[in-house]
């Protein structure tokens, strides 16, 4: 039974975790939580892309950062870019 309740509990945190950054990943395209664009740091803001389509690429990141810690945290695959982008995001 403990084992059982275990499992659950990190099925559930995994998917929950997984949406979250999906959700999050997909409001960089419809700005409903805020201005993404806004946040940029001025080192990131100076590159040759506009705001928005650098969100865009971001959010396209983060969903996929999403599915794969949401959907597949059995394959390992992924792990790394996973890693990477997380750090360059606490950089950020």
């Amino acid at each position: 039974m403990t084992i059982e309740r275990m499992r659950v509990s990190w099925w559930s945190l995994r998917i929950a975790l997984g949406a979250t950054a999906f959700l999050a990943g997909l409001d960089k395209f419809f700005n409903l939580l805020a201005n993404w664009p806004a946040y940029l740091s001025p080192p990131v803001a100076a590159l040759p892309i506009s705001a928005s389509s650098f969100m865009h690429v971001v959010g396209v990141i983060e969903m996929a950062v999403g599915k794969q810690n949401g959907v597949e945290p059995l394959f390992h695959a992924g792990r790394r870019p996973v890693q990477r982008f997380r750090f360059f995001a606490a950089l950020e």
